[in-house]
């Protein structure tokens, strides 16, 4: 008979790498950015594609020397909403509990518990409105190129690839 195993004992915790974004950070890129000379992308590449890596690579590099680097450890059973917010409202829901059990006086527990409950529904809100901002779309559909259409040129390609990845899909009605 198979035995059930919970799914924090299946796997290891994991460690990742993530962007610590700050505030000065967030300025000493835009200054960056500001600063940059984006003619010399324009002369030194001959079609889009070239552009568009160099582009792309130049803003990379920017954000991997500008952006701090952290290393988490993640669980497999972790909610990705979980953050530092909701971390600490438990500790200190643990401590109201604690000083209640000593001083027969659950008052700051129960407040503490609502702040945790609150802190929750706040997290699942922004994870949500993160997600929702995202433009970049999952499935992008290959661009046709001139095999498949001999009147295309493969820079009108690569435009309307680029465009169909960039932009947000619209939704009309009529």
């Amino acid at each position: 008979m198979p035995v059930y195993k919970q799914k924090l004992k299946q796997e290891a915790p994991a460690q990742r790498e993530v962007a610590r974004w700050t505030d000065q950070s967030v300025a000493a890129l835009q200054d960056t950015l500001d600063d940059a000379d984006w003619d010399m992308f324009r002369r030194s590449s001959d079609d889009v594609k070239m552009f568009t890596e160099a582009i792309v690579g130049f803003i990379g590099k920017l954000v991997d020397d500008t952006v701090q680097k952290t290393t988490i450890r993640t669980f497999p059973n972790q909610k990705p909403w979980v953050d530092k917010t909701i971390h600490d409202a438990l500790r200190s829901r643990s401590t109201a509990y604690n000083m209640g059990l000593a001083t027969r006086n659950m008052h700051e527990y129960k407040a503490a518990s609502y702040s945790v409950l609150k802190a929750i529904k706040e997290a699942k809100r922004h994870y949500g409105r993160k997600l929702e901002s995202r433009d970049v779309t999952f499935s992008v559909p290959v661009a046709p190129t001139a095999s498949h259409n001999p009147g295309l040129h493969q820079h009108t390609c690569s435009n309307m690839l680029l465009t169909r990845i960039v932009t947000k899909p619209t939704l009309e009605f009529n």
